[in-house]
């Protein structure tokens, strides 16, 4: 049960939080929004990253909790990174975890998957990560970029492209975390509103 003061803490949060544009699905994407030249801009002269004028979009990513069960033992406590996995793969094949048990199920095939392949499941890093998604969800088209910028996420975005993130918990505003967050984290970037604001799926809510 939430105090009162995450309560409160939970209502300023979501009134600060702007009106979210439509949902968009992988199979509009793949059909109406390919981008056409005119569209396109270079980011820099510098860059060969190309974004479109789109200012807003919001990707029809199925959100999934890493603790299905409300159970955040292990290996729950650390599965954020197989829930992104999982809610980036549902999304490119329009599937959704309609109960608990499905998405608890999806994760322990990852977790078991991951104990054979890198001998644990804690805490795997960007390019585990993606070895998850091309590997175990054989999505040969996976990307692992550093040194990245807020453009180059929103790059990818419009391109209907969803953007798993590892991440400082403790420097991410989500009033759901207990004891301020943890450490590391990941999540699910599926949109963006203007400059200022992402959308995420965050597991850890």
């Amino acid at each position: 049960f939430k105090t009162f003061g995450q309560r409160v803490a939970q209502v300023v949060y979501q009134a600060g939080i702007p009106e979210l544009p439509s949902a968009v699905e992988a199979t509009t994407i793949t059909r109406d929004l390919i981008l056409k030249p005119a569209e396109v801009q270079p980011l820099s002269p510098a860059s060969k990253v190309r974004v479109s004028k789109i200012d807003r979009i919001n990707l029809a990513v199925p959100f999934m909790v890493q603790a299905p069960h409300a159970n955040w033992g292990q290996p729950y406590q650390d599965g954020c990174e197989e829930a992104s996995v999982a809610m980036v793969q549902a999304f490119y094949t329009d599937q959704i975890f309609s109960t608990p048990d499905a998405a608890d199920a999806e994760l322990k095939k990852i977790f078991q998957w991951e104990n054979k392949t890198f001998g644990y499941n804690k805490d795997t890093n960007a390019a585990e990560t993606a070895e998850i998604m091309s590997r175990y969800y054989n999505q040969p088209q996976v990307l692992v970029r550093y040194d990245i910028t807020a453009d180059d996420i929103r790059a990818e975005l419009r391109a209907g492209r969803p953007v798993i993130v590892p991440a400082y918990g403790k420097a991410l505003k989500n009033p759901y975390f207990s004891n301020g967050g943890p450490v590391y984290h990941m999540l699910v970037i599926k949109g963006f509103i203007g400059d200022d604001n992402f959308i995420t799926n965050d597991p850890g809510t």
